[in-house]
């Protein structure tokens, strides 16, 4: 072979060879484009926004739902007064209550309900003890002699505030002011039946305002009047106790299901 031909060949590998490399460059080029491309895909999904929202219509009170049974009412607190305290009396073990006979609505942080040789423990005290998720709360009787019927319902909403601090993720029950006896009514120099109805009322916007759930308590105890029947009270302003049961029951039977009236919406 000649020094010509020799050199012909090398040239011609050589040409192979580089054709080999660069098909092969491209193919690698072609494969991180791919590769790239699938990973800002990835990237767009994974940070793509959604909100959440509450389709949940306040205005209404709250409607019969299916028994959620004791254990709903053991991740729950009942906060009030003694209409609320009749239900510690019955001393049942999957209940929580902090409630006392006279408490107010804005003295639950210097209330004390409870006492050992240690500590003296007021209403808030214990309600920071709790581990809940639902919170029924029943003021209004005690305050339906004050004279500004706004300065209660600003006192009620702070008091909630202060809860919702401890507890942020809890769903809040507002239960209304059920009405008295009539007999009761006529003894009560501040109660009225106009009284607890504009209470009712204002405590009904003050849930719509604030997403609260709002309990038209009484449903299943009052007559045709609005009054609480006879045969459920004894002094015609708290439950006899052989219907706390029952008025537990409406509770647990009475509870919205948050996640039925969320909508997600994404970006």
């Amino acid at each position: 072979m000649s020094f010509l031909n020799f050199q012909i060949l090398v040239v011609m590998k050589m040409r192979i060879y580089l054709n080999k490399v660069y098909f092969f460059i491209c193919i690698m080029l072609l494969l991180s484009a791919c590769q790239y491309k699938q990973t800002i895909t990835e990237i767009t999904t994974t940070t793509q926004t959604c909100m959440k929202e509450d389709v949940y219509d306040y205005s209404k009170t709250v409607e019969e739902s299916k028994d959620y049974g004791d254990e709903y009412l053991k991740r729950s607190l009942f906060v009030g007064d003694s209409r609320i305290y009749v239900i510690e009396e019955a001393q049942l073990d999957y209940t929580n209550v902090v409630a006392k006979v006279g408490l107010i609505v804005n003295k639950l942080d210097v209330t004390i309900i409870k006492q050992d040789e240690q500590q003296d423990y007021t209403a808030m005290d214990l309600i920071r003890q709790q581990d809940i998720d639902h919170l029924y709360i029943m003021f209004g009787y005690n305050e339906l002699g004050w004279v500004y019927p706004d300065l209660f319902i600003q006192a009620y909403q702070r008091t909630i505030e202060e809860i919702k601090k401890i507890h942020p993720h809890i769903d809040v029950y507002v239960l209304s002011i059920y009405m008295p006896s009539e007999e009761a009514l006529k003894k009560d120099k501040y109660a009225s039946k106009e009284k607890i109805e504009e209470y009712n009322q204002l405590l009904h916007q003050m849930c719509i305002d604030n997403k609260y759930y709002f309990i038209q308590s009484d449903t299943f105890f009052a007559n045709e009047q609005g009054y609480i029947k006879e045969e459920y009270t004894e002094d015609g302003v708290h439950l006899k106790q052989e219907y706390i049961l029952d008025y537990l029951m409406f509770i647990k039977t009475h509870v919205v299901e948050r996640e039925q009236y969320e909508k997600i919406h994404c970006d």
